[in-house]
């Protein structure tokens, strides 16, 4: 999903080049170690119903493998030789050591959904964010742009995790079909002053399917 979404922002602003394809590269990566930290923070032993990486060796195991993940995608994302990707990277990684603070600390019980939403955006928002922007950015985009898509990438990220949340019942039904809602229409709002092309089309279907998916 985040590479897709970095391609597709640097396709609506120029070529896919071997850059591009870099700096993909380099967010699949660091998805994948967070993901491998997370489950060892949270004491999970499944990941999407196959067995964590703490579970099938152990903490210190797993530890060493996302930190060794990680340098995968810092090395993918100096290959793509953008020093302002630097910046967006980091910023990605300060929101998400917050997001996994926060939730730590609401024990996973929310106070309302404006403190829920904090730390979504937070978290899996922060990096589709990253994403969207760090697409445009290779691409020569220019600063309104860039924060057009940094801000598009926040709004599909908040969807992607509020769906998560529905398909797992962890959330009530009706108020996240209404924030899904809400962000996706926002979301593809932002794509209105684009031209019509098959790029931007890409965009709103990618959005669709992050708010009508079924897993």
């Amino acid at each position: 999903m985040r590479p897709i979404l970095t391609l597709l922002c640097a396709k609506l602003f120029g070529d896919i080049d071997t850059k591009a394809v870099f700096t993909a590269v380099s967010y699949e990566f660091f998805h994948t170690a967070t993901l491998v930290h997370d489950d060892v923070v949270d004491e999970s032993n499944e990941r999407r119903g196959q067995p964590s990486v703490n579970a099938s060796f152990n903490n210190k195991r797993a530890v060493l493998i996302g930190d060794y993940i990680l340098s995968r995608s810092l090395f993918c994302l100096s290959q793509a030789d953008e020093a302002k990707l630097i910046g967006v990277v980091s910023q990605a990684a300060g929101s998400l050591a917050d997001g996994e603070l926060l939730q730590l600390a609401s024990n996973g019980r929310y106070q309302n959904t404006e403190d829920y939403l904090r730390i979504i955006t937070n978290k899996t928002a922060a990096l589709f964010r990253a994403c969207a922007e760090s697409g445009a950015i290779i691409s020569g985009a220019c600063n309104e742009d860039i924060a057009t898509m940094r801000l598009f990438g926040e709004y599909v990220g908040i969807c992607f995790q509020i769906k998560d949340d529905l398909l797992d019942k962890e959330i009530d039904t009706e108020i996240a079909n209404q924030m899904i809602t809400k962000y996706t229409e926002l979301a593809k709002s932002l794509l209105d002053k684009y031209p019509d092309t098959l790029v931007k089309q890409s965009l709103l279907d990618y959005v669709d399917y992050v708010s009508d998916r079924k897993f």
